[in-house]
């Protein structure tokens, strides 16, 4: 289908192509077998349409794409039929068709050893790949794609509506906080842990808190008026091997918590659900930890989260939007969903919310809105559900180049920076530890 015919580029490609398809029919072709049949013409779309639902295979390897139809329309084209699809895994559609065979189109092997397997595909497999894809092509085709644009951007509208108060400023004044949390009653002080107790890692396993992130905590929980908690997306296991037992945890976002100095954690949520379904998440995450090189699976009491930290970022990306989609349609009408973060895609329990769990601890901890205060402190979407809680004695501290509610925002190493201050300043006023 000519395109673009007046660009010399693309002069230039067909001239190139013309030569290639020549010298290879005549080589290969016979009198009765041509390898090749080349078509450079408009065709009419019943034409086009009987061409695709003829084709066992289709080949399209761009190798650098933002939105490519040809793929789109053999998939619509064949609908159930058994039918497989090559694609290059830079095309912009990659991102939302997993199922189809992805090849890198600067490596020969690659194309080579795709178009082999597609070729041999099974009739079964084909129909499999070609059902797979022509439902999401149905469910999510550009009316779909068009409302969800807009609800989102109505959804950011509101947004920015109800966060009229939230005026992000520069930092904290570090002086001010301290006269604050010498005149508050209480202070609740929550925080989050990867990206901002501690610098994010490309393995979540090496995100281990250091000695003075430690030695910190203790001293903030060992001030009589402060009440401590790390309120993290991590699972329990981790977060009791790493953390101090005299400050209160949250754990995935608020799925279960431990009061400070106890020994074992409460539910906040349903954990039979996610059981029931354990095996067809982990398999289907699994699937892609095998074709994505650097992607890892960590497992969780409540989810499982699929990283890609270090795994090529824009192939990363396009496949976790796709596992992402795939994920939504395995977990709807159940009370699991899918949260996509820093180059993460998590499943996790909708009722986990660390909103949530902050309310309740601050009804244990008997918080008056009359008196005391509230420090959180997080750098990602999840964090800002506690950010809303009580915004008017909340002092919010985003470590996020993009806070949507937070009052404050500043690099996670002057976080920790200005809560050594406020625990050393206020240690130093209560108990005169500053001398030691």
């Amino acid at each position: 289908m000519p395109s673009r015919v007046k660009v010399e580029e693309y002069q230039e490609i067909k001239a190139e192509v013309d030569e290639l398809v020549g010298r290879i029919n005549g080589r290969f072709g016979t009198a009765g077998y041509v390898p090749i049949h080349y078509v450079f013409r408009n065709l009419d779309r019943p034409h086009l349409l009987a061409l695709y639902r003829r084709a066992d295979v289709a080949m399209v390897t761009p190798i650098r794409d933002g939105l490519n139809l040809v793929c789109k329309e053999y998939v619509a084209t064949k609908g159930e039929e058994p039918g497989a699809l090559v694609l290059s895994e830079f095309a912009g559609s990659a991102a939302e068709m997993g199922e189809a065979v992805l090849v890198n189109p600067w490596s020969r092997d690659s194309l080579v050893e795709g178009l082999e397997r597609a070729i041999n595909m099974s009739d079964e497999d084909k129909t499999k790949m070609m059902s797979s894809l022509f439902e999401r092509l149905s469910r999510y085709d550009n009316r779909s794609w068009s409302a969800n644009f807009m609800s989102v951007l109505a959804e950011a509208r509101r947004e920015n509506r109800r966060g009229g108060g939230y005026t992000a400023v520069a930092e904290p004044d570090a002086d001010e906080l301290l006269e604050k949390a010498r005149q508050a009653r209480q202070v609740f002080l929550f925080m989050d842990y990867d990206g901002t107790l501690v610098p994010v890692a490309d393995k979540p396993e090496l995100a281990v808190p250091g000695e003075d992130v430690i030695t910190l905590l203790r001293d903030m929980a060992a001030i009589p008026n402060f009440h401590v908690c790390v309120i993290s997306g991590r699972d329990r296991a981790f977060l009791e091997e790493h953390l101090p037992a005299g400050i209160a945890v949250v754990t995935e976002h608020g799925a279960s918590y431990r009061r400070v100095g106890g020994e074992t954690f409460e539910h906040l949520v349903d954990a039979s659900a996610y059981e029931a379904l354990r095996d067809n998440i982990q398999g289907l995450m699994s699937d892609f930890e095998r074709r994505i090189p650097g992607s890892k699976i960590e497992e969780k009491e409540f989810g499982t989260v699929w990283h890609y930290r270090m795994a090529d970022p824009i192939f990363g990306y396009q496949q976790a939007l796709v596992l992402a989609d795939t994920l939504g349609a395995l977990l709807q009408r159940t009370p699991l969903g899918v949260l996509t973060s820093k180059k993460a895609v998590e499943v996790r329990h909708m009722g986990a919310n660390k909103g949530d769990a902050v309310r309740a601890l601050l009804e244990e901890g008997g918080f008056d809105t009359a008196s005391d205060i509230i420090i959180t402190m997080g750098d990602d979407r999840t964090d800002e559900d506690m950010f809303r809680v009580y915004p008017a004695q909340n002092i919010s501290i985003s470590v996020s180049d993009s806070p949507v509610v937070a009052s404050h925002i500043m690099e996670q190493p002057d976080l920790v920076g200005l809560l050594e201050h406020l625990a050393r300043s206020s240690a130093g006023w209560q108990y005169r530890l500053w001398e030691n």
